[in-house]
C-alpha cells in the first residue's frame, strides 16, 4: 500500500491484490486497539473522478464553485 500525507490529512493507495475491505480491517484494529479516537473518511477518488468528468461533459459552461 502506497501513502501520502501530510500533518492534516493521510491519504493510502492500494496495491495490487488488495481490496478495501482488507485496508478498512486494518484500520478498525488499529484505531480500536489504541487510545486513538479521531474519525477517519473512507472514499473512492475513481468515483469522484467519473463525476466530476460526467459534469464537465453534461455543463461544460458551468465551473462549480466551492465556498471556503
Amino acid at each position: 500500500m502506497n501513502n501520502f500525507g501530510n500533518e492534516e490529512f493521510d491519504c493510502h493507495f492500494l496495491d495490487e491484490g488488495f481490496t478495501a475491505k482488507d485496508i478498512l480491517d486494518q484500520k478498525i484494529n488499529e484505531v480500536s486497539s489504541s487510545d486513538d479516537k479521531d474519525a477517519f473518511y473512507v472514499a473512492d477518488l475513481g468515483d469522484i473522478l467519473k463525476k466530476h468528468l460526467r459534469w464537465l461533459k453534461a455543463v461544460p459552461r458551468v465551473t462549480p464553485f466551492y465556498a471556503v
